[in-house]
C-alpha cells in the first residue's frame, strides 16, 4: 500500500529528529565562549599598542591592534575561552603579561589607561549573570579633556568627575532616566553638552565617555554596553 506524501509529511513534523541538539540551546557540557573587547585610553603618548592572547599551538589572538596616533580605540567584542586566560600587552616598549578570569557567556571590556604614571588595567563586565544585583552600571570616563565634567541623572544634582579618571556609579532600576552631561568651556563659551535617556531595567552597563573628537572638539558620547539588541 503506498502512503500519501501528505501524510508522510505530517508523520514527520510530528516526531522531529534527535540527531543534534534542540534549536536554540547549547550541547550537552559544552562551555559557552566568554566574549571580550579592548578599550585604549593613551591618547598622550602616541605609540603602538596591542593586545593578544598567545596560543600554545598556533598564531596568537589579537585582540587590539593600534599603531602610533590611533588613540582612544574600542574593539568589538572577540570569543574567548571562558577560564584563566593570560593576555599579553605592548605599548611602544612596555611589556605587561596579564591574568584574567573570564566566566561563560559574560560580556567583558578590558580597560588600558594610566594612573600615576603607571598601567591600569581594570576588567569591567558589561553583562551580568541573572543572578547579579540589578541595576544599571554607569562608567565615566574623561580622559583626555583636562576638564572636570558634570553628569546628572534623573534630573538630580550634577555629579562632578576630574579629568583623567573613571568612575563607576550603580544606580537602581527604576526605568527610563535621562543622562546629561555638560563640559564648562576654559574662555567662557558655550558648554559642551550631550544628553541621552536609557532605560535601566534593560541597560546594564552604559558608557559616558568625554575625549576629543578628530577637531579637538569635546563631544560626550552615550552608549550602551554589552551585547546588541
Amino acid at each position: 500500500m503506498k502512503i500519501p506524501v501528505l501524510l508522510l509529511c505530517l508523520f514527520a513534523s510530528a516526531f522531529p529528529a534527535r540527531l543534534g541538539a534542540e534549536p536554540g540551546t547549547a550541547a550537552p557540557n559544552k562551555k559557552l565562549p566568554a566574549h571580550l573587547r579592548v578599550r585604549a585610553f593613551l591618547m598622550d603618548e602616541k605609540q603602538a599598542i596591542s593586545v593578544t592572547l598567545p596560543q600554545p599551538n598556533g598564531d596568537p589572538v589579537e585582540l587590539l591592534s593600534a599603531p602610533n596616533g590611533e588613540h582612544p580605540v574600542i574593539t568589538p567584542y572577540e570569543d574567548l575561552p571562558a577560564n584563566e586566560n593570560k593576555l599579553s600587552i605592548r605599548i611602544g616598549s612596555e611589556n605587561h603579561d596579564l591574568a584574567v578570569k573570564l566566566d561563560e557567556g559574560i560580556f567583558y571590556t578590558l580597560l588600558l589607561c594610566r594612573e600615576g604614571g603607571g598601567l591600569v588595567t581594570p576588567l569591567l563586565q558589561d553583562k551580568f549573570p541573572d543572578s547579579a544585583e540589578p541595576g544599571c552600571h554607569i562608567r565615566v570616563f574623561n580622559f583626555g579633556s583636562n576638564r572636570t565634567a558634570n553628569l546628572s541623572v534623573g534630573g538630580k544634582n550634577a555629579r562632578q568627575f576630574p579629568p583623567n579618571t573613571f568612575t563607576e556609579l550603580m544606580i537602581p532600576p527604576d526605568g527610563k532616566l535621562a543622562l546629561h552631561v555638560s563640559i564648562p568651556d576654559p574662555d567662557g563659551g558655550y558648554p559642551a553638552i550631550s544628553s541621552a535617556e536609557i532605560n535601566t531595567k534593560s541597560a546594564q552597563a552604559v558608557s559616558v565617555v568625554i575625549v576629543p573628537d578628530y577637531r579637538g572638539k569635546f563631544r560626550p558620547r552615550i552608549s550602551k554596553d554589552g551585547p546588541a539588541p
